[in-house]
This record gives C-alpha cells, sequence and structure tokens, in this order.
C-alpha cells in the first residue's frame, strides 16, 4: 500500500513550518498497515507539492546556506533553495521516523508529472522547477542511504498515451508520458551523459509504473480512460533504449525491479466527467490488469510487485472538485492568486468512501500468493 495524501501530498500535510511537523496522520496511516500486516510504500510528494509556507511553491528560487548538507554529500549541496532545504529537512525526519516500520520508499505518485499543470518547457518557472525538483531527488536519495542503507529507493511515473478516438488505434507508445516528461529512463540517462553522476542511474533500479491509462483528447490531458495492458506497457519500457551521441542505453541493463501499479478508476471522477466506471467495470479492470502484468512476467520482465490503486474516494465532477484537483496540488492556486480551498475548512461536495467490489478482488487475487 502507497501512503500518500492525494489533495495534497506527505510533504504538505505534515511540514508545517521549518522543523515543525505533525506526525499523527502519517503514524495513523502506519498504524492501519501494520494491523493489516501490510508494508506501506511511504511517499513524499504528491506531484512534488511543497508545504504551503514555501515561498513561491515548487518555483522558490530563494537561496540559504546549507553547510551540513554540503559537509555530508558534497560542495553541490552547501546551497540550496528554501524549498530544496525545506525537502531535504522533511526526507531526514520522516526516514529517521519511520526506517523500522518499512523499506520501502518512493518520491512521489507520478513524480513526472510535477510540472505539466503549472508550465511549459523554455518559460522561467519551468526551469525553476525542474532545477529544484532534481537537486530534491539527489539530495533526498543521498539521505535514504545514509539513514536507511538497506531501503530501496525510486519514484512514481505516471504512463499515458493517446489513442484515436475514431479507430481506437494507438497513436503514441504505451509508455508515452513516461519518456514525455522528466525523470523517466530517458531523462535520467541523459543526465547520467551530461553529468557523470551514476545516482541518477542508481535511481532507476527499482522503477515504479503508476498505471496505464489513455486520452482520446487533442490536449493530451483530459479526459482518462482506464486501459489494462499495464503489463505491456512496462514490457515495452523496460525493452525500450536511448541513443545519446552515438552510444545506445538500454533501459533493461539499468531496471532491475518494477513495481507496477493499475489504477481503477472510481465511478465519479473528475477526470471522467465523460465516463463513469461501475463497480464491476473496476473490479473486471482491476482483474485484467494484474492477469496482464502476471503474463509480463512471466516473459522475464522483472516485476517484483503490484500495488493496487482502488480510487476509493468517489468525487464530485463538478468544476469545483476540478479545480481542487488541479491547484492544490500543483501551487496552481498561487499562480493564479487563488485562495488555498484547504483553508477554507471542509468541501461542501458530495465524497463518499467505502468498501469497493475491486478491493475484495485485489484480495482474493494475493490470497492465492500467500
Amino acid at each position: 500500500m502507497q501512503i500518500d495524501f492525494a489533495e495534497v501530498s506527505t510533504w504538505y500535510q505534515v511540514e508545517k513550518g521549518p522543523n515543525a511537523y505533525a506526525w499523527e496522520i502519517l503514524d495513523k496511516a502506519f498504524d492501519a498497515c501494520e494491523k493489516q500486516r501490510i508494508e506501506p510504500i511511504l511517499s513524499f510528494a504528491h506531484h512534488f507539492a511543497p508545504p504551503d509556507w514555501v515561498e513561491g511553491g515548487p518555483f522558490n528560487d530563494t537561496i540559504v546556506s546549507t553547510p551540513d548538507y554540503g559537509s555530508l554529500y558534497g560542495s553541490a549541496y552547501e546551497k540550496l533553495t528554501i524549498l530544496q532545504k525545506s525537502f531535504a529537512d522533511f526526507v531526514t525526519s520522516v526516514v529517521e521516523r519511520c526506517k523500522d516500520r518499512t523499506s520501502l520508499y518512493t518520491f512521489s505518485h507520478e513524480w513526472n508529472l510535477a510540472w505539466m499543470f503549472c508550465s511549459k518547457k523554455g518559460t522561467s518557472e519551468y526551469d525553476k522547477l525542474l532545477k529544484n525538483q532534481i537537486k530534491c531527488t539527489l539530495l533526498a536519495y543521498n539521505i535514504i542511504k545514509q539513514h536507511a542503507p538497506n531501503a530501496r529507493i525510486t519514484y512514481g511515473l505516471f504512463c499515458n498515451y493517446r489513442r484515436d478516438s475514431v479507430e481506437g488505434r494507438p497513436i503514441t507508445p504505451l509508455y508515452y508520458t513516461v519518456e514525455e516528461f522528466p525523470f523517466g529512463p530517458s531523462f535520467m540517462i541523459r543526465q547520467f551523459a551530461e553529468t557523470g553522476n551514476r545516482d541518477f542511474l542508481d535511481l532507476m533500479k527499482t522503477t515504479y509504473i503508476f498505471y496505464t491509462c489513455y486520452t482520446d483528447s487533442k490536449d493530451e490531458i483530459t479526459p482518462i480512460y482506464v486501459d489494462a495492458r499495464a503489463g505491456d506497457a512496462v514490457e515495452a519500457l523496460y525493452n525500450a533504449s536511448v541513443n545519446i551521441e552515438g552510444k545506445m542505453y538500454r533501459y533493461r541493463d539499468y531496471i532491475k525491479e518494477i513495481l507496477v501499479n493499475p489504477i481503477t478508476i472510481s465511478g465519479n471522477w473528475c477526470f471522467n466527467v465523460k465516463r463513469s466506471y461501475s463497480e464491476e467495470d473496476q473490479a473486471k479492470h482491476l482483474s485484467d490488469s494484474i492477469a496482464n502484468i502476471l503474463e509480463a512476467k512471466k516473459r522475464g520482465i522483472p516485476v517484483t510487485r503490484i500495488l493496487a490503486n482502488l480510487l476509493d474516494k468517489n468525487e464530485d465532477s463538478s468544476r469545483y472538485a476540478f479545480d481542487r484537483y488541479l491547484f492544490v496540488p500543483e501551487g496552481l492556486y498561487r499562480m493564479k492568486q487563488r485562495i488555498d480551498p484547504l483553508k477554507r475548512g471542509p468541501t461542501t461536495w458530495a465524497v463518499t468512501y467505502g468498501r469497493k467490489q475491486a478491493a475484495d478482488t485485489f484480495q482474493q487475487i494475493v490470497s492465492q500468493y500467500k
């Protein structure tokens, strides 16, 4: 199970100010996992969403002196942005607190999707966000290695592709978004080629693919439809390669294990106003996705863990829910001068929770392997 807070992020929820942490909600999540005898994956920052006290959000560029990090991890970390220091302080504290309760860490649900709604290449915002995220990634990786040397570290990669709305044929590869956005294998290998820093390659060892889905829209964002070919997408990515200045880099030479999290969209979701998924649809999709992943594993793809993303919360699909989804995780409310929705108190739109048929399906499948 992935411990994460979908509207904002663990980092946002827990770090209330510099070195000020509210651990209650995280402790409660760990206690629940232990009761179910589940080892959780601790996710640090849903879509790279910093706490609201960090001025400028993901685009923060205020530099502070951080000699302690420099002495521990190298001269590149002697000065950090406030955002980078915030993330490093949080990761240090949370790993020290939780290292005896889990050995699995992921930087984010969809680490490669942080900037998509915020900015585009060539803008100052994009440059600031990417520099912050790269430095945070490398620094956090070294922090975890120091404090929990036996931990497995990864980052969630959103996997999406485009399909023709009339003929249904794929327009882009099944793993399209993984390559199009930063932090996919091609990006990490290019960073290594440019810097010589092997941390970029080591981070690929445990690769976390966060479901497969597709869109038929020209903007390549919404709506998002579920696709049960998660195993096919993982296999295609594993066997892909990139050519850099005449040298071929095969992803399979660096990816040693793959965690796959197939999505099962709930019946009422803000990104899917065009289609509602029934309980039966959700359960069947999960079952089909897992079967497809297991077939890929039989063909030699190093899948070591399958996680279930059940989306048990059915959200109101009105424009208000959509605003909440967009503006809180991405920090866009700051750019657009909107009020943080979390500070308005409880929301008024319909949200329901309950035991899903897909949860029972997943439990039945898991019981076969115990």
